[in-house]
């Protein structure tokens, strides 16, 4: 019997990380947590010893540098505690890469209707509205590793049916 696949895509931010949780092909959760060493650990815990594929997003380099620092040492964080809970693969993943892919989008488009698309094509993964930008993201960006980098069959977006499910 195969093992299951569970692909973690991540959108990092000082505050708070949004998370979407695949199954094998299919969107199980997202949600948000603090950034903050005791509630990543914890979640990541859970996943300990599994087979996870975990993306998070690169940062932008257009921001301030005392906010480019502190996201730099968010993602060092997350990136250290997913490898210290044995995940199988961690990815980096620019905004470029899974925005061109997922939302079919460059970094030309203004930011605010990037982010609009982003939550409708999550909205459309999700089966239900998605109203939180991070959380779009991140819905996105594991679907970004569900098409591109994962062992699975891959996919070119989102089954007839609209299921949270990749099509074949």
């Amino acid at each position: 019997m195969q093992s299951d696949i569970y692909l973690i895509g991540c959108d990092p931010s000082v505050k708070h990380l949004a998370f979407a949780v695949y199954k094998n092909k299919t969107l199980t959760d997202y949600f948000k947590i603090k950034t903050d060493f005791t509630e990543i650990n914890k979640l990541f815990f859970g996943f300990k010893n599994k087979n996870v594929i975990f993306g998070i997003e690169k940062q932008y380099l257009h921001l301030n540098i005392a906010t480019l620092i502190k996201l730099v040492e968010v993602r060092t964080l997350v990136t250290t505690l997913a490898s210290v809970n044995n995940f199988s693969e961690i990815l980096t993943i620019t905004p470029q890469e899974w925005q061109s892919l997922i939302l079919g989008m460059n970094q030309k488009q203004k930011r605010e209707q990037r982010k609009n698309v982003s939550m409708l094509v999550a909205s459309k993964i999700a089966c239900e509205k998605i109203t939180d930008n991070d959380i779009a993201d991140a819905i996105c960006i594991a679907n970004y590793i569900v098409i591109s980098q994962s062992p699975l069959p891959k996919g070119r977006g989102l089954s007839r049916e609209g299921q949270g499910q990749l099509a074949d």
